[in-house]
């Protein structure tokens, strides 16, 4: 059985959105975009430990924009199988699609209604305006359920308790001759136990300590006043007094740390959830908000990858701010939740989907931890090399930070091709900005190679993103420049250039005057640099040769002799400075894609 898809419709962050989900699904996007909304949604209707107050909605959980006294959620569930689903089939398989077999739960609530919500069960979406439809309560979570996990556990309340019952489930499970053998342990060190806990009473510091407790309680009363320091007087219920200890050096050291505590929480839990299923014979999702918590990198893929094979029989959903994270789930996988223009949340591509595996695969080896920062970006800023983000990065420090409080990201796509990275943008509705060279590419030929033409790499490249992304409806004329026989505009194209340079930067895709060395130099920044490579004794005349070897090595020098006051000259109305504004601008916006 598999959860297939969530309708919702004016709940909370969301106004209208039907989600699909993956057997493994990772939810991701900025902070207060919806994630928890979106598995509370879920909890509406298959959590079984919410209460009737947490099924009761209060006027803050009707979508801003929804003007209609109810809301609605409904889930879709396919792919139902004979012998691990049979309880769910006995007693709801008469509700179920005859078509495909899809069985749908909807739930509904009432702004003011002397009911405040009703749940219904069946074969479609339209259920929850169906009163045929209507059942009483969630008797199907005893048959189906939603284990959840917050974000915010308690991590020491929830492992003492959790412990006693582990070792409780263990300890009935015992065979006969497995419980004599513990006794015959107990047994022993019982005896042992209170021998050392007479003597260590009689330790002096502990005596008096006890002997001074005792001459003050008599304010209390007679016959109060037997006090002792010690561990336990008996061993009965022992297994409470059992604490978490680790063994480091032979030591026992008891555990701390919000870090190893929430791996053995999640140990603990999956394995309580689990059991409990087996027990009840019941079907089981999980939902876990952010695993990586307390958790330093290493240990964030870890505790992703545990969840992924103890739970690989299971549907599971996972929410994350983690790039580790997320480099453990397939593409398809993804659900991301972004603002729109509106400050609606926008599912994008309505959750999980396939058309974004193959941009993904093309992507390949460079699918990692930078490279993944990116996909919980509003903006992303493409640039070809290190130089331009480090750059770009100087600027938005000396500027107050204004990419990281945009969420907006510089991404170096290190001559792969802007394409790529274009794809998976667009395919998870993130806005994007690119800037590039302005190159002119020579091209050998004619008898022996001997000749050369060249044409407009960066102007080409930009136009064919422009074209194969549908990002308007200008017609270009390409073939204009791809056969010049100089490495220069000629006079009669330059008029044509400049309005192709101009539809092209109308959606954020800037050419570069010449490369970025140049135009850094030719920026309100050139007196300071030239300041500081004449102090290296480079003429001016041969800085800008200068710059561009060793780009990025360069770049990082020249910026430590920057003062931020410098830095700030580039702002928008600069050519250098509006790639990035541009990107800044749609980042605080959350503009929709392209």
């Amino acid at each position: 059985m598999l959860l297939e898809s969530i309708r919702i419709k004016g709940f909370r962050n969301f106004e209208s959105s039907i989600i699909n989900f993956n057997k493994d699904t990772l939810i991701i996007g900025p902070n207060d975009i919806g994630k928890t909304n979106l598995i509370y949604a879920l909890r509406i209707l298959l959590d079984r430990s919410l209460s009737q107050d947490d099924l009761t909605m209060k006027e803050s959980d009707f979508n801003i924009n929804n003007i209609s006294n109810e809301l609605s959620i409904v889930v879709c569930f396919n792919s139902f199988d004979k012998k691990d689903d049979e309880k769910i089939i006995s007693k709801y398989g008469k509700f179920r699609n005859n078509d495909d077999g899809r069985l749908f739960i909807g739930y509904k609530a009432y702004r003011s209604n002397e009911e405040p919500y009703e749940f219904y069960i069946g074969d479609n979406w339209n259920i929850v305006d169906n009163p045929l439809c209507k059942i009483d309560g969630r008797g199907y979570t005893s048959s189906i359920f939603l284990a959840y996990l917050d974000s915010s556990r308690s991590l020491g309340n929830y492992l003492k308790t959790s412990k006693t019952r582990m070792i409780n489930r263990y300890k009935n499970n015992r065979n006969p001759e497995v419980i004599n053998n513990d006794k015959e342990i107990l047994d022993n060190a019982k005896i042992n136990y209170n021998t050392a806990n007479m003597q260590l009473e009689q330790i002096s510091y502990v005596k008096e300590s006890a002997g001074f407790i005792s001459s003050k309680i008599d304010h209390f009363g007679e016959g109060r006043n037997n006090v002792v320091l010690s561990t336990v007087d008996s061993f009965d219920e022992f297994e409470k007094k059992l604490e978490l200890v680790s063994f480091v050096d032979g030591k026992k050291i008891e555990i701390g740390g919000d870090g190893r505590s929430n791996e053995i929480y999640l140990i603990m839990w999956i394995e309580e959830q689990l059991n409990y299923a087996r027990e009840k014979r019941c079907a089981i999702l999980f939902a876990i908000e952010e695993p990586e918590n307390h958790l330093y990198f290493p240990l964030q893929s870890l505790v992703s990858k545990y969840i992924q094979q103890n739970l690989q029989n299971y549907q599971f959903i996972v929410s994350s701010h983690s790039p580790v994270v997320f480099n453990d789930f397939n593409p398809s996988s993804i659900i991301r939740l972004k603002y729109g223009s509106t400050n609606k949340t926008v599912v994008a591509n309505n959750g999980c989907c396939k058309e974004i595996i193959e941009p993904f695969y093309t992507f390949g080896f460079r699918h990692n931890i930078m490279t993944n920062e990116m996909f919980f970006a509003d903006s992303v800023l493409l640039v070809e090399g290190v130089s331009e983000r480090l750059l770009y990065s100087a600027i938005s420090k000396a500027d107050n930070n204004i990419l990281e409080k945009s969420n907006t990201r510089v991404i170096q796509v290190d001559g792969v091709g802007f394409s790529v990275y274009v794809k998976i943008l667009k395919s998870l509705g993130i806005a994007f900005t690119i800037r590039t060279d302005n190159d002119f590419i020579p091209v050998k030929y004619g008898t022996g190679r001997k000749k050369t033409k060249y044409y407009l790499g960066g102007l080409l490249r930009l136009i064919s993103i422009y074209e194969d992304f549908s990002l308007g409806n200008y017609i270009f004329d390409k073939d204009k420049f791809k056969n010049l026989t100089q490495k220069r505009i000629p006079k009669d194209l330059k008029s044509l250039f400049k309005d192709y340079v101009k539809e092209l930067e109308n959606v954020n895709l800037f050419l570069s005057k010449v490369d970025l060395e140049y135009d850094t130099y030719n920026s309100p920044l050139k007196e300071t640099i030239d300041m500081f490579y004449n102090g290296k004794g480079i003429n001016s005349n041969d800085i800008i040769d200068e710059m561009r070897k060793s780009k990025g090595n360069n770049m990082f020098e020249l910026l430590q002799f920057i003062p931020d006051e410098k830095l700030k000259l580039i702002d928008k109305n600069t050519k250098l400075g509006r790639p990035l504004f541009n990107a800044i601008r749609m980042g605080e916006k959350h503009a929709d894609v392209q």
